[in-house]
C-alpha cells in the first residue's frame, strides 16, 4: 500500500497542536461531520501511522476541520493555507456568476454550483481544475466543463430559502406534530454542511429523527441547537 508520509505526519502534528489526543480529536471531529456513527480513534491512528487514507470526502472536511489547504495536508505545498478563512471571506462577497473560462483561478477553492439540469441539487463543492472535477460532500462531478452548471462564488440570490426572517422555527412540539414536509435549515456557519443537509425533511418511521430522501438523519434532540426546521409554506 502506497502511503503519504507528509500527510500522515502534518495530521498528527495539527492534531497535537490543538491540544487533541485521537479519542478526543475522533470525537470532535465527528461531531463536525454531523456523522451518525462516529470516526473511533483508531481510524485516526490508521491515518497518522499511514495504514490506511481517508476517503475525498473525509479528506474535505479534515481540511475544514483543521483550517488549513488540501495541498497542504498533503503535503503538495508548504503553505498552509486556510480553508476557513476562504470559506468565511466568500460569505462577505456579492453574488458573483463565475466565467467559466475564468474557472482556473479559483481552483482549489470552494464554490457554488447550481445544477441547470435539477438532476442534482445546488451546493458547494471544492474546485480542482487541474483534474477537471469538483469534489463535494458525497459525490464527484467530472467535466466540469461540460457539466452545463452555473459556477458562484457566494450563493445567488435565487438559491436562497426566502421567509426565514418572518417565519418562527417550529418548537419540539410542534415539530413532532407535523405531518407535512419540513423544511431544515443548518446552524452552522460552516458552508459544506449547509450544503449538504439544508432541506426538505420528513420523520422517520419510527419517529426518533428527521431523514431526506438520501437517507440523512438529524436526530430531534438537535433541534435549535444544530439545526432549525420549519413549515413546508416557507419557499
Amino acid at each position: 500500500m502506497q502511503t503519504n508520509t507528509k500527510f500522515s505526519n502534518r495530521l498528527a502534528m495539527l492534531r497535537k497542536n490543538m491540544g487533541e489526543t485521537q479519542v478526543t480529536f475522533a470525537a470532535k471531529f465527528s461531531d463536525f461531520m454531523l456523522r451518525k456513527e462516529p470516526f473511533a480513534p483508531v481510524t485516526i491512528s490508521s491515518w497518522e501511522n499511514g495504514t490506511k487514507i481517508p476517503t475525498a470526502t473525509v479528506l474535505l472536511y479534515l481540511c475544514q476541520f483543521l483550517g488549513v489547504s488540501a495541498d497542504y495536508l498533503l503535503g503538495l505545498t508548504d503553505d498552509i493555507g486556510d480553508m476557513k478563512g476562504i470559506t468565511e471571506g466568500l460569505k462577505k462577497t456579492p453574488d458573483i456568476k463565475i466565467d467559466p473560462r475564468q474557472l482556473k483561478g479559483y481552483s482549489k477553492e470552494p464554490v457554488f454550483v447550481v445544477f441547470t439540469s435539477k438532476k442534482h441539487r445546488s451546493r458547494w463543492g471544492l474546485l480542482d481544475y487541474e483534474k477537471d472535477r469538483i469534489i463535494f460532500t458525497d459525490m464527484i462531478l467530472k467535466d466540469i466543463k461540460n457539466s452545463g452548471c452555473e459556477f458562484y462564488t457566494s450563493v445567488p440570490d435565487k438559491e436562497l430559502e426566502p421567509g426565514y426572517a418572518k417565519k418562527k422555527p417550529y418548537s419540539m412540539s410542534q415539530l413532532q406534530e407535523q405531518t407535512d414536509k419540513i423544511w431544515v435549515k443548518m446552524l452552522s456557519s460552516d458552508s459544506f454542511i449547509e450544503g449538504k443537509y439544508n432541506g426538505w425533511y420528513r420523520h422517520n418511521e419510527d419517529h426518533s429523527a428527521l431523514i431526506n430522501t438520501i437517507g440523512l438523519t438529524l436526530p430531534y434532540e438537535g433541534l435549535g441547537i444544530s439545526y432549525n426546521a420549519y413549515p413546508s409554506d416557507i419557499r
